[in-house]
């Protein structure tokens, strides 16, 4: 029977396993000591069905082998209880002071009590039921379960408000459960309970750490912004040296206002699948147009955005632009001033997708028109220019568009490289490009424009060519007059060609 109700605790404590680690947990430290629990308790199941068989069959197994087990198996035990506090402990990390000579005394103690398990002797009993072992080993580890179970409970006494709910009731709940365990072992040694306090405990931490909705993006499989403040503050709590990458989603080419999230959404589940899969790390989304990675330097973090913009292409998502910006998690004071530069820089895609036109770097018709209508307020004597690019169809339809978006980029770095500080260009959409410019002597501006254009064309497969126009905005139909001199110039242009 005793046998039995062992081998169905392992078989729980697998159970329980195979649904933990198949879900997402947070990065942190609490985390990993709960996996080191997860370990120790599982080879303490084992164990504990090794050394039924072997107390129960001392005249065929051999004494040394019997003896190993046992030591394993009270060592298993000693290991689970301190991780236990351990696991308390790292859930307090961020709020109490880190004094290091009050963390060496508690190791100490399970130190030392692992020794005296080691080389103390071993003794055991023949039962009506079943063979246990008793002596100076168990003792030793009964006074180091009753030590870490009252340090559990001061801890959580003290630190009562600082833990959640579902915490605070898994671990204190352990140590009665241990002293009700411990008097039924004194009482019925042959009951051998331990197993019960070892696989009930693990089952309180197990469930207390399903609740993973909060902290999950659903939309995109992400963690969420709350998770990333979770784990930002553990870090810089303990002055980890890692960086934060932020990248951010724009629409390159949007001009109206309203902007289709859910395309920031597609690219960033796939991005997300592509970070767990090739990268094996975890996402954490911020604003509605940005996530982050946790990496350990800053050069693992260029390469893995080289990466992360590479796969952002091959996925299809042309309309999207990805950037990105590096952040020194020891140079903030916080996790909210590391998160507070993190939707800075989502705030300023979002305000950048607003006045630029991505693909040729210059802004975007939004901007033309708030400019242009400021200009008009403060009546600022400035020149309004229009150029119509030729032959972007034919690039298109002839050499594809990777040939034409080069062609309207050169238009654009030309107009902006020879308007300089004195003007602002803009790209209106399609192939039709305005400048403002404040200067005076407009014939120099555009005798400068033919001749950076004659010395860009030299070696290019497709010359750069363009019609234009101009007018001062001050005239009332100074741009009624830059349009007809372009669409004249245009025209002109076709018969010469022709």
């Amino acid at each position: 029977m005793i046998m039995k109700t062992s081998f169905v605790c392992l078989l729980l404590i697998i159970y329980m396993g195979f649904f933990y680690f198949s879900n997402k947990h947070l990065p942190i430290r609490s985390t990993k000591v709960f996996c080191y629990y997860y370990v120790s308790a599982t080879v303490l199941t084992v164990f504990d069905l090794i050394t039924l068989y072997t107390v129960n069959h001392m005249d065929t197994v051999p004494a040394a082998i019997n003896t190993v087990a046992h030591v394993i198996y009270l060592l298993s035990i000693n290991a689970t209880v301190y991780l236990n506090f351990c696991y308390l402990r790292s859930l307090l990390k961020n709020q109490r002071d880190r004094t290091l000579w009050k963390n060496r005394l508690q190791a100490a103690t399970f130190v030392i009590t692992s020794v005296m398990i080691v080389f103390l002797p071993l003794g055991y009993v023949q039962g009506t039921y079943t063979n246990y072992s008793m002596g100076a080993k168990v003792y030793a580890l009964y006074a180091s379960i009753i030590i870490y179970n009252l340090l559990i409970l001061y801890y959580c006494i003290r630190y009562w408000k600082l833990l959640n709910k579902e915490k605070r009731v898994a671990i204190v709940a352990s140590v009665p459960i241990f002293f009700c365990v411990s008097v039924i072992n004194l009482t019925m040694p042959e009951a051998l309970f331990s197993i019960v306090y070892v696989i009930l405990t693990a089952v309180g931490l197990m469930l207390s750490n399903e609740n993973n909705e909060k902290y999950l993006d659903k939309q995109t499989g992400m963690f969420n912004q709350y998770a990333l403040g979770i784990v930002s503050s553990e870090y810089i709590h303990l002055g980890k040296n890692d960086v934060g990458i932020v990248f951010t989603l724009s629409e390159s080419e949007r001009m109206e206002d309203m902007r289709n999230w859910r395309n920031y959404i597609l690219t960033m589940e796939h991005i997300q699948r592509f970070c767990r899969k090739e990268l094996k790390k975890q996402a954490y989304r911020v604003g509605d147009n940005g996530f982050v990675l946790l990496l350990y330097t800053e050069q693992s973090a260029e390469r893995v955005a080289a990466l992360i913009k590479d796969y952002a292409g091959k996925c299809g998502r042309n309309d999207i632009e990805l950037d990105y910006k590096i952040f020194h998690l020891n140079e903030c004071e916080s996790s909210d001033v590391f998160i507070a530069k993190i939707l800075d820089a989502c705030i300023g895609a979002i305000n950048k997708m607003a006045i630029y036109d991505f693909l040729t770097g210059v802004y975007n018709r939004n901007m033309f028109e708030k400019e242009l209508d400021q200009a008009k307020k403060d009546g600022a004597d400035v020149y309004y220019l229009i150029a119509d690019l030729n032959n972007l169809k034919e690039t298109n339809d002839v050499l594809g568009h990777s040939a034409g978006d080069e062609l309207l980029q050169s238009v654009a770095k030309l107009l902006a490289d020879t308007v300089g500080d004195m003007g602002m260009v803009f790209r209106q959409g399609g192939d039709e490009f305005a400048a403002l410019w404040r200067g005076t002597n407009v014939e120099q501006l555009l005798q400068a424009l033919e001749e950076n254009r004659k010395r860009l064309n030299h070696g290019r497969m497709v010359p750069l060519s363009y019609a234009i126009g101009y007018g001062r905005i001050l005239e009332s139909d100074g741009i009624e007059k830059a349009d007809r001199m372009m669409y004249e110039n245009k025209v002109r242009m076709k018969k010469n060609k022709a």
